[in-house]
């Protein structure tokens, strides 16, 4: 499920489209080569493609209430007896906050898209 996290959010679309199957194919090997295992790089993809939906979980809550995870993560508005310049600091860390929940969220809905995840899944829960 890290590896889930790790990929969808911390990497542009782009770039995780790019990049993703010679990062799976490399962690796979590093995994094996230390722990001896023989955990074949299809069942990782497999596994990935069902952890994906744990992130879309917190890409579903956070679009649902992007402004009360802005004020978990940045705080809530200050009252009117704050200063100038701490009622500016606050507006711009509210501004980078919604800025990287919608995007990290964003992120995580288009891998699970990409990777056919919500089918996966719709399919294990239907057996």
């Amino acid at each position: 499920m890290d590896l889930a996290y790790t990929l969808s959010g911390s990497l542009a679309i782009c770039d995780r489209r790019s990049w993703q199957e010679d990062l799976l194919a490399q962690y796979i090997k590093t995994f094996c080569d230390i722990s001896g295992s023989s955990y074949s790089l299809e069942q990782l993809k497999d596994e990935y493609r069902k952890a994906l939906t744990w992130p879309l979980v917190w890409a579903a809550v956070t679009f649902a209430d992007v402004e009360g995870t802005v004020d978990h993560c940045a705080g809530v508005m200050l009252d009117a007896s704050a200063s100038a310049e701490d009622i500016a600091k606050r507006n711009k860390a509210r501004e980078v906050a919604r800025d990287f929940v919608t995007e990290g969220a964003a992120r995580y809905v288009q891998a699970a898209l990409d990777e056919g995840s919500i089918p996966c899944v719709q399919g294990a829960m239907c057996r």
